[in-house]
């Protein structure tokens, strides 16, 4: 396994108290995806795939096991580390779009340059502009969140996501409100993530056809199987 730039998951539980009850979000899981593949977790909601993508993307630490990215093993790193960590190499796209309300589509996919400024001899205002065409929404490049369209909002997060051409790009339910040719757009920018190298964990209960995964995983009740 490429380690350097994969996603390895060794016997990792994440367990929750509600009350006097202990939800058992994920059950001594196995996951290994090598860098520069595209991998698939199918399941139902509620099943622990957003609690899988906020482990791997350090955003939470296990209950137990330990979770390994682009070559750091994330419980050993502090929230400072981990917050370098993915604003540099590693990129999540959530459910929830997360757009800044009175930042417009271009100023929103530019955002991230505040954190992590663009390499040299990198243009990210040209790399924004190409992405927001690739994903149809260049007409959109001027309007406020507010303005767009379910399908057009998680476009533009996913244009942000992706604009450091991130090293391990985790995609939770990013097709989950979408019309088909919106679905087949964020998909196939996660697909040609993997094309230039990318790492990439999607987890979904919806139909992926437009794409063909290098591994797919299936999560029930917070156990995992391949």
């Amino acid at each position: 396994m490429d380690t350097k730039h994969g996603i390895r998951l060794e016997n990792v539980s994440k367990h929750f108290r509600k009350g006097s009850d202990v939800v058992r979000a994920l059950d001594g899981i196995a996951l290994e995806v090598p860098g520069g593949a595209l991998a698939t977790v199918r399941g139902p909601s509620g099943s622990g795939k957003t609690t899988l993508i906020n482990l791997v993307a350090g955003l939470m630490r296990p209950t137990s096991g330990a979770v390994f990215v682009a070559g750091e093993r994330l419980d050993g790193l502090s929230p400072a580390q981990r917050a370098a960590l993915r604003a540099r190499r590693i990129a999540v796209v959530f459910q929830m779009f997360h757009l800044v309300p009175y930042l417009t589509t271009i100023e929103n996919v530019l955002l991230p340059t505040l954190a992590a400024p663009a390499a040299p001899g990198e243009n990210l205002a040209e790399r924004a502009q190409s992405m927001i065409a690739a994903l149809g929404i260049e007409h959109r490049t001027g309007h406020f969140p507010d303005e767009l369209s379910v399908g057009e909002r998680q476009r533009c997060a996913v244009a942000r996501a992706l604009l450091h051409r991130p090293e391990v790009v985790l995609a939770d339910e990013p097709t989950g409100n979408l019309d088909p040719d919106s679905a087949r757009r964020v998909l196939e920018a996660l697909d040609t993530c993997r094309a230039e190298g990318a790492t990439v964990l999607l987890v979904t209960h919806h139909p992926v056809d437009s794409i063909h995964p290098d591994i797919e995983f299936r999560l029930e009740n917070g156990v995992l199987s391949g």
